[in-house]
Formats: C-alpha cells, structure tokens, sequence
C-alpha cells in the first residue's frame, strides 16, 4: 500500500527520533503520530513500530553527520578551515543533543544486517568527498599517509566526548558550567590544531 502524501517523511523521522531518544515520552505509536501532527490510526495503518525506530536511527544519523558531507562538497576554502567547521559541528550537536550517541548505541545490535548494509552504503558514499579531500592532502605532502577513517574517528570522539561528559567533568574537576564553556570554547581550536599536527607531514 502506498504512504500517502500526509507523510512527510523527513517530519516522521524527527517525530520518531524525538519520541525515542529525547523526550520522556513513552515510546509508542500514539505519542510518535502526535508528535508529528498527524493521526495515529493513519500512521498505524501505514508504519509498525519496528520501522519507525529505523526511522530514527535514521535521522539521528542525519543529524551527526549531515553538515560532514556538505563542508566537504565544497571544492572551495582551505582544509585547515573544514576542518575548524567539522569539529565545531561535532561539538555543537553535541551539546544540542545528548543522548544522540548514546540511542545510536543502543539501537545498533537492534537493526537487521540489510538495515545496517544500507546506512553502511548511504555513509560510504557521503563520505566520498571527506576521503578524497583528504587524499588530495596526502598527495600534495600535506599530511602523512592516513586513513580517514582513522582521522574522522579523532574529530567526533575528541570534539563530542567533553560535551557528552559535561556534567560528569564539572562534577569531577569542581568547576563551574561558566568555567566549563570557557574551556570549551578553548577546546575547540585546540582540537583543530591537535588533529592538522598529528597528521601535518
């Protein structure tokens, strides 16, 4: 059966990835259908459960990765630039959505091999202008031969974590959260430089 064309299906993934990651709604049908705007007995009839947790692992995703992709599309601007833009990126969503990482973590071993065959092919192929931005980097002896795998891994886990942290780090080192954003906004350019010295020939 056809979807009809009240879904609006980048509407429903954000419903969904609200419902289940962000709010303490219980996750079910009715509140995913309200959150969307629309009714659930039209949104039962069209979407089980099952496939609106893909839906949001779906957008969750979108919302890590989406400015990746456009920062590198771009042929224009220094890498050292993209680079500053890709981690202010990782720290900005971050902090807009906490339990972004950790509702990708708890959904994974959940998704069927077919579901995670497609995000692994959909990645792969957005990824393709950061890999060969950076393989322009290695052939004109800007930085040492690497995997960018191995370099994107560096940006989220260092530009993410102290944010993810937040509370646990104020806690620990006794600081204040004025303290806290201060170091922050510190950490950023010290990540960018961290990242182009680890990899600059």
């Amino acid at each position: 059966m056809a979807r009809p064309k009240e879904f609006e299906i980048e509407n429903l993934k954000a419903a969904a990835y609200y419902v289940l990651a962000e709010s303490n709604e219980k996750p079910n049908l009715t509140n995913i259908a309200k959150q969307a705007g629309i009714n659930r007995t039209q949104l039962q009839n069209h979407y089980k459960f099952e496939e609106l947790r893909v839906l949001a692992v779906e957008h969750a995703l979108d919302i890590l990765t989406s400015n990746i992709f456009k920062i590198f599309k771009s042929e224009d601007g220094a890498f050292d630039v993209k680079i500053k833009m890709l981690v202010m990126h990782c720290m900005t969503k971050a902090k807009k959505h906490p339990n972004l990482v950790s509702f990708i973590g708890k959904e994974y071993d959940l998704l069927e091999i077919e579901t995670l065959k497609r995000f692994r092919q959909k990645a792969s192929l957005d990824l393709k202008p950061f890999v060969n931005e950076l393989e322009r980097q290695v052939a004109q002896g800007n930085f040492i031969a690497t995997d960018a795998l191995h370099v994107l891994m560096y940006i989220m886990s260092l530009a993410s974590y102290p944010i993810i942290a937040g509370d646990a780090i104020e806690m620990v080192t006794g600081t204040r959260s004025y303290a806290y954003r201060r170091v922050l906004s510190k950490h950023r350019d010290e990540i960018v430089a961290f990242i182009l010295k680890g990899f600059r020939k």
